[in-house]
């Protein structure tokens, strides 16, 4: 399974759940593009840095632990670990699923 795909899917799954909340696409793009951003770049190291003085190094690690940069790169040297595969694919069950209630809650209007 390639790292490519995995992260693909999740990505396409988070901009899934974003456009059931609205209709217009450029507003999913955005929001989905800033969400992105934001699970990518927990993984570099300006963000532990910036949190490091205020933060309690819990969130830190959480923080650092929700990057999909980091679970993407073990993928890429060719180390399949499960934590990694259960990163993606419970980022993508939850928002399909995300997705499917909020759908279900716009036909009950």
């Amino acid at each position: 399974m390639s790292a490519s795909f995995l992260a693909a899917g999740a990505l396409s799954a988070i901009g899934g759940a974003v456009s059931a909340v609205t209709k217009n696409p450029v507003i999913v793009f955005v929001v989905t593009a800033a969400i992105a951003f934001v699970l990518i770049a927990a993984g570099s190291q300006a963000v532990p840095g910036a949190l490091r003085g205020w933060a309690p190094e819990g969130l830190i690690r959480a923080v650092a632990a929700a990057s999909l940069l980091r679970h993407f790169d073990a993928i890429t040297e060719s180390v399949v670990d499960m934590r990694d595969l259960v990163y993606f694919l419970s980022i993508m069950i939850a928002c399909l699923a995300a997705h499917a209630i909020l759908i279900d809650l716009k036909k009950a209007d």
